[in-house]
């Protein structure tokens, strides 16, 4: 019996060796590359779009815009968001939450509101599936999402 138990956490230790990488070969090495300037202020969430990398902080009466690329810092006027400036893919449209019970559809491109959407009790949070393209939102205070379709 001890010999079968002995076999049973030698087999087991053996695995669990083989199957956990050592911490050293996957600690990440990141560091600081650059610091950009941009309005003082609180944010909630900031998003990133890769297709024209940009960084998208929602400010209250505008969303800072970050060009990854050029580190040029812009405003979007319209992108009156306390939540999220989430953006759309294959398109200019950016879905912002506010928390007053708007959903905003705006355009960055052209700096221009689309829709202003009645949404529930603190609009906050928002994801876009990209299978059915539409963008669920989540709001805070009544506990029950929106679920849009942007186009």
């Amino acid at each position: 019996m001890n010999t079968l138990r002995a076999l049973l956490l030698l087999s087991a230790a053996a695995l669990i060796a083989t199957t956990v990488p050592s911490r050293a070969a996957d600690a990440p090495r990141y560091r600081i590359v650059e610091r950009i300037k941009v309005p003082d202020g609180g944010f909630d969430y900031a998003t990133f779009d890769a297709a024209t990398a940009r960084v998208y902080m929602p400010r209250g009466d505008f969303t800072t815009i970050i060009d990854a690329k050029t580190s040029k810092v812009s405003q979007l006027a319209t992108g009156a968001s306390d939540h999220i400036a989430l953006p759309i893919p294959g398109t200019s449209l950016l879905i912002l939450t506010q928390r007053r019970g708007i959903i905003r559809i705006a355009d960055a491109a052209k700096d221009m509101v689309v829709a202003d959407l009645l949404g529930g009790k603190n609009p906050n949070s928002a994801a876009y599936d990209p299978v059915t393209k539409l963008v669920f939102v989540m709001n805070k205070d009544s506990g029950d999402a929106a679920v849009i379709d942007p186009v």
